[in-house]
């Protein structure tokens, strides 16, 4: 989130979907890699922004039946644009900024659909 209260999001092509979704900036975990530095390397290859506050909001499942990962879901408060995007070779990311009070309504339109992101939002409205 950035300073003015504005939400980063990014629009990629998911494969699985054949769609372009609208989400929050997120990825793997590297081998060795703690989930913060995750997170902060994520944001900033992403979508060029960078903060200096990392707030965990919580953990999830992304899918118990079948995996055993964890998600974990990470606030960047005081974001700043500091560079240019970097994607790796698969990647195809437009970054958007909305106002915090418009995510309610975008999930609301199906305007985000991915469970994971939505479950984030859930896990900021809880640390209120």
């Amino acid at each position: 989130m950035t300073r003015e209260k504005e939400v980063i999001l990014i629009k990629q092509f998911r494969h699985g979907i054949e769609k372009i979704t609208l989400e929050i900036p997120s990825g793997m975990v590297d081998d060795g890699e703690n989930p913060q530095a995750a997170a902060q390397r994520e944001l900033l290859e992403e979508t060029g922004f960078s903060a200096n506050n990392f707030i965990l909001l919580g953990k999830s499942h992304a899918n118990p039946a079948i995996n055993n990962n964890l998600v974990y879901h990470y606030l960047a408060l005081d974001c700043e644009k500091i560079q240019e995007t970097t994607f790796d070779d698969h990647e195809s990311v437009v970054t958007n900024l909305v106002s915090l009070d418009s995510v309610d309504e975008l999930i609301a339109k199906g305007e985000i659909t991915h469970s994971l992101v939505i479950a984030a939002f859930l896990w900021l409205r809880l640390k209120k």
